[in-house]
């Protein structure tokens, strides 16, 4: 059965509890990372909010100022560099080595959030180089890092992989929600950039789909959020090569001029577009450009179309040619089909073996919380216990205090008793050298000898008595020669007047104590005093300064004078002044 506890007993119990929860709090946190120049967060926060032209003027205005030497800095300095790359879909094989050195760094360093960025930019190169298993596990690691119901711009850039990564594995039905959460989030984010972005690639899947009208809405919705843009030109291209290729297909070839710009990476939208329109010789000039610069897939495409026209143009010769290149270009992209059909299929055994995984993680994670309660739990299950004993500790400590203050009492009256005893023998004494006097006049040698044994008797007692007053005067002396004494009493400017534990120990057991007649333990079994209450009435009782005592004590000396009326009411159970604790304890 538990016993009923009061207000101050059930606070104490809550406290312990607390207590408990702050130790598992900071024992499981990730450490702290270090304050970062004030330029630099904001531009990390303008790029995740998708104010990149913003972010570059605040990081050029910190590379005006930066300070090289600090390598916390210069690590953050190149994730964001990293990060706007990535933002901008411009991040290349060459940034592989700092790629590699920031997720070595932040993997042992920094913040969860920045190791995550990491993986994300890991991810991305690995997609470069068709590394497709490595894409999925970074994407999943990442994901599992940054937390299942995350909706921060960081867990778009994640659905902006996984999209990308099912939608090179023809996996089209599992990107689209990918792509829509991209979307989405770049649309509460206000980020008009990664909402072009977004809806290019709902765009490209829907024209794989062969939706027409779905591609072409989602290309037209990325050249329109876009404009206006710094970035402007380089979001919208890809829309709109996109869009000349679905009006050549449908035929529509002044839609499709009105937009199509003239470049090498548009050349086989001019291609087709004067194909469509029959201008041959145009046609076998745009495809002739082609040859080269695309990979083995639009290789074989295009020399089967070339020799398919020159045929047509009767250059019987010229056709052989290309058909014995195509023939070449088809093995070379059997081959490379082997290759990319293996590390998909690698790609989706890894992702379902990272799915299971993450179905682990998180039953582990559901298991932990539990062990967590079960621990607070625990804790308050001590914590009732400790009350309890302490509790019972306390009843005993408070008899024992009632006991000490009757023992107390008795030597405290046996003391001014010896003084009295004291003062009452020097009286007698000079009575009976009166009367000694007095019976040698009259000869009385009996009553002589009587007078002259209680004489012996006085005097040895005030003789102990002063034995006992001149010990105190050397501790005393003592005392004020003791570098302790000096060190209270004596403010050089230079020795440091701030005394250890131990040496405040030595205060008390080596001088106040035997000279104040136990001191300490007179003044606690008055009262139950901290340490800094008794080390107040330590330095009272060496009648040091109150502004002295504040410098002793590194307080203030309002702090001291309050602490001075808590003491006067914990020894004489009444409120007081501070002076009128000075008095108590000089009196002592």
């Amino acid at each position: 059965m538990i016993p009923h506890l009061d207000k101050k007993e059930l606070l104490f119990a809550l406290l312990i509890v607390l207590a408990g929860g702050i130790i598992w709090s900071v024992w499981s946190k990730e450490p702290s990372e270090p304050k970062y120049p004030s330029l630099l967060v904001d531009a990390d926060s303008a790029i995740v909010q998708g104010h990149y032209h913003y972010a570059d003027t605040l990081l050029a205005l910190y590379d005006k100022r930066a300070n090289t030497d600090d390598e916390t800095c210069h690590r953050y300095r190149q994730l964001l560099t990293l990060n706007r790359k990535f933002a901008d879909e411009v991040l290349t094989n060459q940034d592989q080595g700092t790629v590699d050195s920031l997720y070595q760094y932040y993997e042992s360093f920094g913040s969860s959030d920045k190791f995550v960025r990491t993986l994300i930019l890991q991810a991305q190169l690995s997609k470069t180089n068709g590394d497709y298993p490595t894409e999925i596990e970074l994407c999943m690691k990442a994901e599992n890092i940054l937390g299942a119901n995350d909706s921060s711009a960081i867990q778009g850039w994640i659905e902006q992989l996984k999209g990308d990564l099912f939608f090179d594995q023809r996996m089209f039905e599992q990107c689209i929600p990918c792509y829509r959460a991209f979307y989405d989030i770049a649309k509460r984010n206000n980020d008009r950039l990664r909402m072009s972005y977004g809806a290019t690639r709902m765009g490209r899947l829907y024209t794989i789909k062969n939706d027409a009208d779905s591609a072409i809405y989602y290309y037209k919705q990325s050249i329109k959020v876009c404009e206006g843009l710094p970035e402007e030109e380089s979001a919208k291209y890809y829309s709109e090569l996109a869009l000349c290729d679905i009006y050549i297909q449908t035929e529509e070839f002044d839609s499709a001029l009105a937009i199509m710009p003239r470049d090498s990476l548009n050349l086989p939208n001019w291609a087709d577009w004067h194909l469509g329109q029959q201008h041959v010789d145009s046609a076998i000039y745009y495809y002739k450009q082609m040859l080269g610069r695309y990979d083995w897939y639009v290789e074989t495409q295009t020399l089967r179309t070339l020799a398919e026209l020159s045929q047509q143009t009767g250059d019987t010769n010229q056709a052989l040619e290309y058909y014995a290149q195509l023939a070449t270009a088809e093995d070379s992209l059997r081959e490379q089909s082997k290759v990319e059909d293996t590390q998909k299929a690698m790609a989706r055994d890894r992702y379902n073996q990272l799915a299971k995984e993450r179905d682990r993680i998180k039953l582990k994670k559901q298991q932990m919380e539990q062990l967590t309660l079960g621990i607070l739990i625990i804790f308050f299950v001590m914590g009732l216990v400790v009350l309890l004993m302490w509790r019972s500790d306390r009843r005993k400590a408070e008899l024992e205090q009632v006991h000490d203050k009757l023992l107390l009492k008795e030597r405290e009256e046996q003391y001014k008793q010896s003084q009295k005893k004291l003062e009452e023998n020097q009286e007698k004494l000079t009575e009976l050298e009166r009367q000694l006097e007095e019976a040698r006049l009259q000869s009385d040698a009996e009553r002589a000898e009587r007078l002259e044994q209680e004489t012996r008797m006085l005097e040895a007692q005030n003789a102990s008595i002063v034995a006992i007053q001149q010990q105190k005067e050397r501790l005393r002396k003592q005392l004020h020669l003791s570098n302790l004494y000096r060190r209270l009493k004596l403010d050089d400017g230079v020795t440091k007047r701030q005394l250890t534990d131990g040496e405040w120990t030595q205060l008390a057991t080596d001088y106040l104590d035997p000279l104040y007649d136990r001191l300490t333990n007179r003044l606690l079994a008055l009262a139950d005093l901290s340490a800094t209450e008794l080390r107040i009435c330590y330095m009272l009782k060496l009648e040091i300064a109150p502004a002295d005592m504040a410098d002793i004590l590194c307080r203030t000396t309002s702090a001291v004078s309050q602490s001075r009326r808590r003491i006067y009411k914990k020894l004489t159970g009444q409120p007081g002044s501070a002076q009128q604790l000075d008095e108590l304890i000089e009196a002592f």
